[in-house]
């Protein structure tokens, strides 16, 4: 992803970044929040895509199932 196309900051914002990854006990602070909250995406995002492969081997239970059971009519 290319950097350039992120929003940019306003200046408050700026300015509030630049104090905290000045401070180490606050930049540790954030990193820390800011992996946690990856962990959390990261995590969210196996299980939804678990729950969609589910789903997809659902359907073709599913399709089998209409399949073997048109063969016996």
């Amino acid at each position: 992803m290319d950097p350039s196309s992120f929003p940019k900051l306003s200046e408050i914002e700026e300015k509030k970044l630049q104090s905290i990854m000045a401070d180490p006990e606050k930049k540790y602070k954030l990193f820390k929040f800011l992996q946690i909250k990856f962990d959390e995406f990261d995590l969210w995002y196996k299980n939804e895509e678990k729950i969609e492969n589910q789903k997809i081997s659902d359907k073709s239970q599913i399709n089998f199932l209409q399949r073997l059971i048109s063969r016996f009519k």
